[in-house]
């Protein structure tokens, strides 16, 4: 069985990067045919300083940082992890990984042995998962 090589890359970027069909159509601009190559995920979300996803929320500052940076979250109640992630995927440090109470927090985060360069902020609650956008160390 042959396939156009357009509908495999257009398929992927429909299902594993959650790309709009729309978008895959004027990219490849042919009649594009989906191929069931993936299981759809779900794909991180960019935004410019906050996530929110069903009352979890977390904000970091300032953005580029250098020796530190405060972290503001919302918590639904319970056990709470913040992670700070390579570009790699690699978890660099667990921030926090504690239970609080329903509400706003606010922690500062020191960095003085952490290698310049881009890093992805997450945290982690009883039931959902936000994270935010990508922090810049120099």
């Amino acid at each position: 069985m042959q396939f156009d090589f357009r509908d495999i890359f257009g398929s992927l970027f429909l299902d594993w990067m959650g790309a709009p069909f729309s978008s895959i159509q004027s990219i490849f601009s042919h009649d594009f045919k989906p191929l069931p190559l993936v299981t759809p995920c779900q794909t991180t979300v960019s935004v410019r300083d906050v996530v929110m996803k069903d009352h979890l929320f977390l904000k970091a500052y300032p953005n580029p940082f250098f020796e530190s940076f405060h972290i503001e979250f919302k918590s639904t109640g319970g056990r709470s992890r913040i992670s700070l992630f390579s570009q790699q995927g690699q978890e660099v440090s667990v921030i926090s990984d504690e239970y609080y109470s329903s509400g706003k927090h606010r922690l500062e985060y020191q960095t003085p042995d952490l290698s310049p360069g881009m890093y992805i902020l997450k945290i982690t609650g009883s039931r959902d998962q936000v994270q935010t956008q990508s922090l810049l160390h120099f």
